[in-house]
């Protein structure tokens, strides 16, 4: 067993990772923001994968930065003497979080796009706005890290239970995918829904504004607006994601 992966070992799988899941998973985001937005929801196929070129070049960098960052800190950060389960949580968490310096932006991006049809925002233009494109940076943040932790921790985790319960590889994953992915939805669906206000918002509002002001207009429930599309495509991809993870780590022998 390799005790350090090779981080170009790591990158190689995340943008593998990165190409699959965003073609599977794109229209469900497009309905998602549509939603949020209150857009009427569309089943016209340009409509449903338009700003799919961003997602694609955004997918690859953020899927290599999270299986990166998560197994750098899974074999070489966090202390040895952490119990293999909180580690690869806490890992996946950080992968996460560090992956929202791409998400961030390129959400933000098609998001515009969605709603005002926009061109898609030129690199030069991109650098000269940096501020404008971390917008809901930190609701990102906090998103991205609850999503990433259920693939790094929770689905090889709850694979190798199943297995010992007498499942199958195969049953195990799926089981083990559908039910990290449902949990990773629901967990940061408010924050998801947060961050599109913060981007849609023509100036900045902070993350505590725009809770309340999302309170007081939708209550709890609108915390949770769009959430019947992620409670599709966030299970797709975390059970996607989540067992190319177990696939590699068996594959190449690496640290579980």
């Amino acid at each position: 067993m390799q005790d350090k992966t090779a981080v170009s070992t790591s990158m190689l799988m995340g943008a593998t990772m990165g190409t699959v899941e965003g073609v599977f998973t794109h229209p469900f985001w497009t309905l998602k923001t549509r939603h949020q937005g209150n857009l009427p929801l569309t089943g016209n196929l340009f409509t449903l994968y338009r700003g799919l070129t961003i997602r694609i070049v955004s997918n690859i960098p953020l899927d290599v930065i999270q299986a990166t960052a998560s197994r750098v800190c899974f074999e070489r950060l966090l202390p040895d003497d952490w119990e293999n389960s909180p580690k690869r949580y806490v890992a996946g968490f950080i992968g996460g979080t560090i992956s929202a310096l791409v998400s961030g932006p390129s959400e933000l991006m098609m998001a515009k796009k969605q709603f005002d049809g926009r061109p898609e925002v030129s690199q030069a233009s991109l650098l000269k706005k940096i501020a404008h494109s971390f917008k809901g940076f930190l609701a990102t943040a906090s998103r991205d890290g609850i999503f990433c932790s259920s693939i790094f921790g929770g689905v090889p985790i709850l694979t190798k239970t199943y297995q010992k319960e007498g499942l199958s590889e195969f049953q195990a994953g799926l089981k083990a995918g559908i039910i990290c992915g449902i949990a990773a939805a629901i967990l940061s669906q408010p924050m998801d829904t947060i961050k599109t206000d913060m981007q849609l918002n023509e100036g900045f509002i902070s993350l505590r504004k725009a809770f309340y002001h999302r309170f007081q207009q939708k209550g709890i429930e609108g915390l949770f607006a769009g959430l019947g599309w992620r409670i599709v495509s966030v299970p797709i991809s975390v059970l996607i994601l989540g067992n190319l993870t177990v696939f590699f780590e068996n594959k190449l022998d690496l640290k579980k």
